[in-house]
């Protein structure tokens, strides 16, 4: 009665009408029911409802993960900068990475790693990161040039990863 209330007997008589059906005429029954709730009803679709389940339960896993790594750099625990992140997904499939249950300190050590003194890196850096890091380099004086390409602030996934990029320049 707390669950569903007044709708407990009509509940209850559905229960009792498909249960008689089921008696009377199994299989037309327990297909109808397997059609209404998306399920196969015959057995050459089982195996294409079977591949259906195992997309969908990758993309929602790949969806809490995508979710993970965009938190993660709101907050300020990794950088959105494309070069780390291709570096911190090489060091994921790494096979002596050791992975725990939990996925945000996977997302800590692999930072840690990709961001250690003594890391040699597994990606290239891009074209764009190489004249970054180059262009302190080049300063007569010997101290860093200031860039003047500075870029417009926006917002959601495209501001941060423009925020961590700045922070490095």
């Amino acid at each position: 009665m707390d669950g569903h209330g007044a709708r407990l007997p009509q509940i209850l008589a559905e229960i009792e009408i498909t249960d008689h059906k089921l008696h009377q005429n199994t299989n037309y029954e327990a297909a109808r029911l397997a059609a209404r709730h998306g399920a196969p009803v015959i057995e050459a679709e089982i195996e294409p409802y079977k591949a259906k389940m195992a997309q969908k339960a990758a993309e929602q896993q790949f969806q809490a993960k995508l979710r993970g790594v965009d938190l993660a750099i709101q907050h300020g625990i990794i950088s959105g900068d494309p070069d780390d992140l291709n570096e911190i997904a090489a060091i994921f499939q790494l096979p002596a990475f050791q992975h725990s249950a939990d996925g945000m300190d996977n997302l800590k050590r692999a930072a840690a790693i990709a961001h250690h003194p003594n890391h040699v890196r597994i990606t290239p850096r891009s074209a764009t990161t190489k004249a970054r890091s180059d262009a302190g380099k080049k300063s007569i004086s010997g101290l860093p040039t200031l860039t003047a390409n500075v870029r417009q602030p926006s917002t959601g996934v495209r501001g941060s990863v423009n925020k961590a990029v700045d922070k490095f320049r």
